[in-house]
Protein backbone atom coordinates (compact mmCIF):
# COMPACT_ATOMS: atom_id res chain seq x y z
CA UNK A 1 0.00 0.00 0.00
CA UNK A 2 1.35 3.40 -0.93
CA UNK A 3 0.49 6.21 1.52
CA UNK A 4 0.37 9.59 0.87
CA UNK A 5 0.30 12.56 3.63
CA UNK A 6 -0.64 15.65 3.09
CA UNK A 7 -0.38 18.63 5.14
CA UNK A 8 -3.39 20.96 4.64
CA UNK A 9 -3.11 24.23 2.59
CA UNK A 10 -2.42 27.40 4.18
CA UNK A 11 -5.05 27.90 6.59
CA UNK A 12 -6.14 31.64 8.03
CA UNK A 13 -4.16 30.87 11.18
CA UNK A 14 -1.68 29.88 9.72
CA UNK A 15 -1.34 33.43 7.49
CA UNK A 16 -1.91 34.84 11.15
CA UNK A 17 -5.28 36.01 9.86
CA UNK A 18 -6.98 37.93 13.15
CA UNK A 19 -9.69 36.19 14.87
CA UNK A 20 -9.17 33.22 12.99
CA UNK A 21 -11.43 30.64 14.13
CA UNK A 22 -9.86 27.16 15.42
CA UNK A 23 -11.38 25.37 12.80
CA UNK A 24 -10.51 28.40 10.26
CA UNK A 25 -10.47 27.98 6.39
CA UNK A 26 -7.68 27.86 3.84
CA UNK A 27 -6.48 31.76 2.29
CA UNK A 28 -7.03 32.38 -0.92
CA UNK A 29 -3.10 31.27 -1.28
CA UNK A 30 -3.85 27.89 0.52
CA UNK A 31 -6.71 27.31 -2.21
CA UNK A 32 -4.37 27.72 -5.05
CA UNK A 33 -1.53 24.88 -2.79
CA UNK A 34 -4.43 22.89 -2.60
CA UNK A 35 -5.77 22.93 -6.02
CA UNK A 36 -1.97 22.46 -7.10
CA UNK A 37 -1.30 19.30 -4.56
CA UNK A 38 -4.81 17.97 -6.36
CA UNK A 39 -3.04 18.18 -9.91
CA UNK A 40 0.28 16.88 -8.84
CA UNK A 41 -1.62 13.47 -6.87
CA UNK A 42 -3.75 12.91 -10.47
CA UNK A 43 -0.60 10.59 -11.39
CA UNK A 44 -0.75 8.85 -8.47
CA UNK A 45 -4.11 7.15 -9.06
CA UNK A 46 -5.92 7.12 -5.44
CA UNK A 47 -8.46 4.52 -4.55
CA UNK A 48 -8.87 6.38 -1.37
CA UNK A 49 -8.78 10.01 0.43
CA UNK A 50 -9.39 9.76 4.10
CA UNK A 51 -9.32 13.82 5.76
CA UNK A 52 -9.15 15.42 9.51
CA UNK A 53 -13.05 16.50 9.27
CA UNK A 54 -11.24 19.98 10.19
CA UNK A 55 -12.66 22.55 7.64
CA UNK A 56 -9.06 23.45 6.22
CA UNK A 57 -8.25 19.83 6.06
CA UNK A 58 -11.03 18.87 4.12
CA UNK A 59 -10.95 22.10 1.44
CA UNK A 60 -7.54 20.63 0.57
CA UNK A 61 -8.72 16.97 0.52
CA UNK A 62 -12.21 18.17 -1.72
CA UNK A 63 -9.28 19.80 -4.10
CA UNK A 64 -7.57 16.69 -4.46
CA UNK A 65 -11.25 14.87 -4.89
CA UNK A 66 -11.77 17.18 -7.64
CA UNK A 67 -8.63 16.51 -9.58
CA UNK A 68 -8.28 12.67 -9.00
CA UNK A 69 -12.01 11.55 -8.84
CA UNK A 70 -11.12 9.72 -5.72
CA UNK A 71 -13.52 8.99 -3.01
CA UNK A 72 -13.79 11.35 -0.23
CA UNK A 73 -14.35 10.12 3.34
CA UNK A 74 -13.85 11.93 6.56
CA UNK A 75 -11.51 10.12 8.99
CA UNK A 76 -11.10 11.67 12.46
CA UNK A 77 -8.24 9.85 14.11
CA UNK A 78 -6.07 12.05 12.31
CA UNK A 79 -7.09 15.26 13.58
CA UNK A 80 -5.47 18.21 14.44
CA UNK A 81 -2.80 18.34 17.84
CA UNK A 82 -4.18 20.97 20.28
CA UNK A 83 -1.92 21.75 23.05
CA UNK A 84 -4.48 23.85 25.03
CA UNK A 85 -7.76 23.13 25.68
CA UNK A 86 -10.55 23.89 23.70
CA UNK A 87 -11.63 27.83 24.77
CA UNK A 88 -15.69 26.93 23.62
CA UNK A 89 -17.52 23.95 24.41
CA UNK A 90 -17.10 22.21 20.91
CA UNK A 91 -15.33 24.43 18.39
CA UNK A 92 -16.16 21.94 15.43
CA UNK A 93 -19.17 21.08 12.71
CA UNK A 94 -21.18 18.40 13.12
CA UNK A 95 -22.67 15.75 10.87
CA UNK A 96 -24.98 17.55 9.13
CA UNK A 97 -22.67 20.95 9.03
CA UNK A 98 -20.00 18.95 7.17
CA UNK A 99 -22.39 17.03 4.45
CA UNK A 100 -24.35 19.94 4.16
CA UNK A 101 -20.85 22.11 3.06
CA UNK A 102 -18.80 19.05 1.50
CA UNK A 103 -21.62 17.42 -0.16
CA UNK A 104 -18.95 15.10 -1.67
CA UNK A 105 -18.26 13.80 1.63
CA UNK A 106 -18.92 10.42 3.33
CA UNK A 107 -19.00 10.52 6.93
CA UNK A 108 -18.49 7.16 8.86
CA UNK A 109 -21.60 6.03 10.15
CA UNK A 110 -20.04 5.94 13.63
CA UNK A 111 -19.14 9.56 13.93
CA UNK A 112 -20.21 11.45 16.16
CA UNK A 113 -21.08 15.51 16.27
CA UNK A 114 -18.81 16.54 19.14
CA UNK A 115 -16.47 15.16 21.48
CA UNK A 116 -14.60 12.89 19.77
CA UNK A 117 -11.33 14.39 20.77
CA UNK A 118 -10.79 16.14 24.01
CA UNK A 119 -7.37 18.60 24.00
CA UNK A 120 -4.96 18.94 25.03
CA UNK A 121 -3.02 16.55 24.23
CA UNK A 122 0.78 15.98 24.35
CA UNK A 123 3.16 14.91 21.27
CA UNK A 124 3.44 11.50 22.97
CA UNK A 125 -0.31 10.94 23.15
CA UNK A 126 0.06 12.53 19.37
CA UNK A 127 1.87 9.86 17.99
CA UNK A 128 0.58 6.83 19.76
CA UNK A 129 -3.04 8.59 18.02
CA UNK A 130 -1.10 8.38 14.60
CA UNK A 131 -0.40 4.90 15.08
CA UNK A 132 -3.67 3.62 15.87
CA UNK A 133 -5.13 5.63 12.78
CA UNK A 134 -2.89 4.03 10.79
CA UNK A 135 -3.18 0.72 12.20
CA UNK A 136 -7.26 1.40 11.59
CA UNK A 137 -6.33 1.31 8.21
CA UNK A 138 -4.42 -1.41 7.53
CA UNK A 139 -7.00 -3.53 9.50
CA UNK A 140 -9.56 -1.65 6.73
CA UNK A 141 -7.79 -3.23 4.05
CA UNK A 142 -6.16 -6.39 5.80
CA UNK A 143 -8.71 -8.55 3.84
CA UNK A 144 -8.68 -6.98 0.28
CA UNK A 145 -6.25 -8.60 -2.38
CA UNK A 146 -5.25 -5.65 -3.64
CA UNK A 147 -4.22 -4.27 -0.51
CA UNK A 148 -0.54 -4.03 -1.83
CA UNK A 149 -1.37 -1.87 -4.63
CA UNK A 150 -3.94 0.36 -3.09
CA UNK A 151 -3.47 4.23 -2.85
CA UNK A 152 -4.68 6.14 -0.15
CA UNK A 153 -4.07 9.90 0.74
CA UNK A 154 -4.61 10.97 4.62
CA UNK A 155 -4.57 14.88 4.58
CA UNK A 156 -4.09 16.46 7.97
CA UNK A 157 -2.21 18.79 9.94
CA UNK A 158 1.44 19.72 10.45
CA UNK A 159 2.16 17.87 13.77
CA UNK A 160 -0.27 14.56 13.34
CA UNK A 161 1.70 14.54 9.94
CA UNK A 162 5.03 13.95 10.99
CA UNK A 163 4.27 11.96 14.20
CA UNK A 164 2.54 9.42 11.24
CA UNK A 165 5.30 9.21 9.66
CA UNK A 166 7.31 8.42 13.06
CA UNK A 167 4.75 5.59 14.08
CA UNK A 168 5.16 4.31 10.89
CA UNK A 169 8.36 3.57 11.43
CA UNK A 170 8.22 2.59 14.44
CA UNK A 171 9.36 5.02 16.67
CA UNK A 172 7.58 5.31 20.42
CA UNK A 173 9.41 7.99 21.79
CA UNK A 174 9.93 11.86 20.12
CA UNK A 175 13.30 12.83 20.29
CA UNK A 176 13.13 15.17 17.17
CA UNK A 177 9.98 16.36 15.16
CA UNK A 178 9.69 16.15 11.28
CA UNK A 179 9.29 19.51 9.55
CA UNK A 180 5.79 19.56 8.00
CA UNK A 181 5.08 22.66 5.65
CA UNK A 182 1.32 23.49 4.12
CA UNK A 183 0.29 21.39 1.28
CA UNK A 184 3.61 19.23 1.81
CA UNK A 185 3.42 15.68 0.42
CA UNK A 186 5.15 12.62 1.95
CA UNK A 187 5.06 9.14 0.58
CA UNK A 188 4.90 5.93 2.94
CA UNK A 189 5.17 2.12 1.44
CA UNK A 190 3.93 -0.62 4.02
CA UNK A 191 4.82 -3.91 2.73
CA UNK A 192 4.81 -7.64 3.18
CA UNK A 193 7.89 -7.77 5.85
CA UNK A 194 8.81 -4.04 4.89
CA UNK A 195 7.79 -0.20 5.23
CA UNK A 196 9.69 2.41 2.95
CA UNK A 197 9.54 5.76 3.55
CA UNK A 198 10.06 7.29 -0.07
CA UNK A 199 10.03 10.93 1.24
CA UNK A 200 9.17 13.43 3.06
CA UNK A 201 7.46 17.27 2.88
CA UNK A 202 7.53 17.67 -0.54
CA UNK A 203 6.62 21.42 -2.05
CA UNK A 204 8.36 21.31 -5.59
CA UNK A 205 4.50 21.29 -6.99
CA UNK A 206 3.50 24.37 -5.19
CA UNK A 207 3.76 27.62 -7.47
CA UNK A 208 3.89 29.56 -3.71
CA UNK A 209 5.30 28.27 -0.60
CA UNK A 210 4.65 29.37 2.58
CA UNK A 211 5.44 27.33 6.13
Amino acid sequence: MLIYLVRHAQSEANAGVTGAPIDCELTPLGRRQAEATGEWLVRADLDLILSSPYIRALETASAIHRATGAPLEAYPPIHEHHIEPFPVAWPLLGRAALTARFPNLSVPDDFVDAGWHHPPESDAVTLARMGRALDLLWRRFASDPERDSRRVCLVSHGSPTGKAIMAFQGITTIAADIRIENASISLLQDVPGKRIVWGTNWVDHLPERTC
